[in-house]
């Protein structure tokens, strides 16, 4: 039988303005050290429904396809019970 680490919850507060967290987790410019260095790729620009996707450097991963989606609305997500 495969045993299985314990679950693991974290929860990281960023004291920043939501513009400055959102335009530094999606920049287009440069590698994201927090994604495991891909970069934020979109064909228009990061815009309501447009199609955005995180790539590895190399070009040859896609870890993330998605269109934007936008909320100026703050969300508080429960943690699961176990």
């Amino acid at each position: 039988m495969t045993q299985y680490a314990p679950d693991s919850i974290s929860r990281t507060f960023i004291e920043a303005p939501i513009e400055t967290v959102w335009s530094t987790l999606v920049a287009t410019d440069t590698p994201l050290p927090f994604f495991f260095g891909s970069v934020c790729q979109t064909a228009d620009g990061l815009k309501q429904g447009a199609k955005m996707r995180m790539i590895n450097p190399n070009g040859k991963v896609a870890m993330v396809v998605a269109r934007c989606s936008f909320s100026t609305r703050r969300t508080v997500m429960p943690i699961p019970s176990r």
